[in-house]
């Protein structure tokens, strides 16, 4: 049962009880002899901090007089955490409880009794009111508030930092000691304070667990203790992107990929790979921690999705939970055609791609839909929510097997007004065919999901607030001392690096965790990083942003700033990728291959997909399907790119765009001539297109000349000069389509002609 609670009512009456109490002095010396008795004279209770102790203590008293008075002793200040009553009253005896009161009303809920030692005195009386002649017995009463001491550290290590407690003592000498023989206590006493040092001894763990102690406190009032924890955590094997999506169809596949591993062991360690799958190639480089993965769709079973796993495990150490990499190869003899979804009501951020399988999961109304990534048809439709409500905030797992998502209901309750229930849901996508839901009704944490997060090889959810999660909601760990909504949260796969955008002052913020398999809350976040543009004015902010696996770069949408470089210490602003003023970033997205994707509207043109290679190069542009990007998408197998368009009418498009995966030299052509004179040409070298390739323009003054004839396809690009009757300047551009992988960018051309 929860312990009462004192009011402010409640404790004016103890202090005029007090007062009673105090104002009882001695007698005379003709006054009759009485007398009091208790079987207690000291108590200590010990409690956790920030809970409602439920501890109480019964007290039996007998005493000689006239009645019996219980309250404060004169010598002690009265006090909210101590509470008292009587039982089994008779003329001669009675039962005492001693009440300890940690949670207290208020305004803004409940507020607990902070840690600390606190101390209070109760005085029990009896005798005869009449005369003052009264006989007293004094409870010496201690409270231990406690927060749980916790140690955490990753096997292997030999050290822990000490931790210190700080006890208000009052000039009481209080001595402290432990039951286990891995815990070092060492006390500091001054005038006011006891300071408890507690250092644990690694020697003589052999294994990664838990181990629990107590600290012993012992004052005048008796001993109380606190708990001690110690977890050494698992050493884990764990990879950057532990789900690879393969794919191959006429004219275009993505066959291979490379990935690092990683260990959060304190010690050298060497590793292995298997697959039982024959399509699979695994080529471990000498000397590195990075696999290459290469899959065979000849040797895999076609017009279908194969699956399997990669197997890392250590080689000389079992104290290495080993990886799993979970692989897909989509292996289909149709061709992937560029294609729009029109006039969907697209729910707010209720569009994402499934890591694995070929599918695309969208929120509409109360529903989960579930189209094909190349086909586009509609697979499935789940209705999830109550009727009337808007399935949102949808944050996939990144093995793809379940998604979470909310709701929110508008409900009467019993007084007639309209209040917002908001349900949360983990939907199981382990069979397309029969999905399922459960509410997360015991779910405590405060702010939505924003995405899932891995830590040292675990799965954690993070959400708006900064709050760490488990896969149920349960809140396992948040800073209430740093709270701000998050704008947009990515995570670096390499290095485990988070990094939030605070929109309210464009600033990243970058966290580093702490993962404990075995304390009590499992997870902490520690800010490493807190960082501005120095070329974003005062009045500018950041809107979105991506980071890289190894965290080296960040991409930026804002208006001086698109591109930050970080070297594990510092941060350099290196300003703007493409300084053509004319174009506008709309959105942005991150490949599995750690190119950025920008969303952009260029004026006359449109819309347009633009893709930085790691040497922050633009090298193709793809014009998108024609409306407004809202968000965009990057597939898994990095070929495909999902657009969630917006028409005039405020409903959704869906785009599916192949991207583009040749490359030109260059993505823009400027001339500059003189009326009447020739120009010189220009050649554009194009890598990786097919022997089809096209190239076209809307501009009749320019020329263009198709080469195939060397290793690398050349567009040769010449002015006509012979149909040039004005000065000025004018632009177009050149389409080069590639019909075997069913893929085109676009080359920008700009014409500037003057007098001579």
């Amino acid at each position: 049962m929860k312990g009462p609670r004192l009011t402010i009512t409640q404790l004016f009456s103890l202090f005029g009880l007090v007062l009673l109490l105090q104002a009882c002095g001695g007698s005379g010396n003709n006054a009759p002899t009485f007398t009091i008795s208790a079987d207690a004279s000291k108590v200590s209770f010990s409690t956790e901090a920030g809970k409602a102790s439920e501890q109480t203590l019964a007290v039996n008293v007998t005493f000689d007089g006239e009645g019996l008075l219980v309250g404060y002793s004169p010598d002690a200040t009265s006090t909210g955490w101590l509470n008292y009553r009587t039982e089994n009253v008779s003329a001669t005896s009675a039962t005492i409880y001693i009440d300890v009161i940690t949670e207290f009303d208020s305004e803004n809920g409940p507020v607990y009794l902070p840690q600390g030692l606190y101390n209070s005195r109760l005085r029990l009386s009896t005798g005869s009111t009449a005369d003052r002649n009264l006989a007293h017995h004094d409870i010496d009463v201690s409270l231990l508030v406690w927060q749980l001491m916790s140690f955490g550290e990753t096997f292997g290590a030999q050290i822990s930092d000490s931790q210190t407690v700080s006890l208000v003592s009052n000039g009481e000498t209080l001595t402290a000691g432990s039951d286990v023989n891995w815990l070092t206590v060492e006390t500091q006493v001054d005038a006011d304070n006891t300071n408890i040092t507690v250092t644990p001894d690694l020697s003589g763990f052999t294994a990664a667990g838990l181990y629990q102690g107590n600290i012993t406190v012992t004052g005048t009032n008796g001993e109380m203790s606190f708990p001690v924890e110690f977890g050494l955590d698992n050493l884990y094997l764990f990879a950057d992107d532990n789900n690879l999506a393969f794919s191959s169809m006429p004219g275009t596949d993505a066959l291979e990929r490379t990935i690092t591993i990683s260990s959060n062991s304190l010690s050298p360690y060497n590793w292995q790979a298997s697959t039982e799958a024959s399509w699979l190639t695994l080529d471990q480089a000498a000397d590195t921690n990075r696999l290459t993965i290469t899959a065979d769709p000849a040797m895999a079973i076609a017009n279908a999705v194969n699956n399997t796993s990669i197997t890392i495990t250590s080689t000389g150490d079992d104290n290495l939970v080993a990886e799993t990499v979970s692989v897909s190869l989509y292996n289909s003899d149709t061709t992937s055609e560029n294609s729009t979804i029109s006039a969907l009501a697209i729910n707010n951020n209720a569009l994402v791609n499934a890591p694995l399988q070929p599918y695309v999961y969208v929120g509409i109304n109360n529903e989960l839909r579930v189209y094909h990534l190349y086909s586009n048809e509609l697979i499935t439709s789940v209705a999830i929510s109550p009727e009337d409500t808007l399935l949102e905030q949808l944050v996939l797992h990144p093995q793809g097997h379940l998604l979470l998502a909310h709701a929110d209901e508008t409900v009467v309750d019993e007084n007639e007004q309209e209040q917002t229930l908001t349900h949360r849901y983990q939907i199981d996508l382990s069979d397309i065919s029969a999905i399922t839901a459960s509410e997360l009704s015991e779910g405590n944490i405060i702010s939505d999901p924003m995405m899932f997060a891995r830590f040292s090889g675990r799965y954690f959810v993070v959400t708006q607030a900064l709050e760490v999660a488990d896969l149920n909601l349960q809140q396992l760990y948040w800073d209430s001392s740093d709270i701000f909504a998050a704008a947009a949260i990515e995570q670096a796969g390499q290095t485990g690096g988070l990094f939030a955008l605070d929109a309210t002052n464009g600033t990243l913020r970058r966290y580093d965790a702490k993962t404990n398999d075995f304390t009590d809350s499992g997870i902490s976040l520690s800010l490493s990083h807190n960082y501005r543009p120095e070329s974003l004015a005062e009045s500018d902010n950041i809107s979105d942003f991506v980071v890289t696996a190894d965290e080296a770069n960040i991409y930026l949408i804002s208006p001086t700033s698109q591109w930050l470089s970080f070297d594990g210490t510092d941060f350099t602003d290196r300003g703007l990728l493409d300084s053509d003023s004319n174009k506008t970033d709309l959105a942005i997205a991150i490949s599995q291959d750690n190119k950025p994707h920008f969303a952009r509207f260029v004026p006359a043109l449109g819309y347009f997909i633009d893709i930085y290679d790691n040497q922050q190069t633009l090298v193709t542009s793809t014009a998108t399907l024609g409306d407004f990007p809202g968000t965009i998408a990057i597939s898994a197998d990095n070929r495909r790119v999902l657009v969630n368009s917006r028409n005039s009418d405020n409903s959704n498009n869906i785009e599916f765009i192949n991207l583009v995966r040749f490359v030109p030299s260059t993505t823009g052509l400027t001339f500059t001539g003189i009326l009447g004179e020739s120009i010189s040409s220009q050649t554009v070298t194009i890598t990786n297109i097919g022997e089809n390739w096209q190239a076209t323009t809307a501009a009749p003054w320019l020329t263009l000349t198709q080469d195939n004839s060397e290793a690398e396809a050349q567009l040769d690009v010449a002015i006509d000069t012979s149909i040039i009757t004005n000065t000025g300047s004018d632009s177009s551009t050149i389409t080069l389509t590639d019909p075997d992988n069913n893929t085109s960018t676009t080359i920008t051309v700009e014409l500037t002609v003057t007098e001579n």
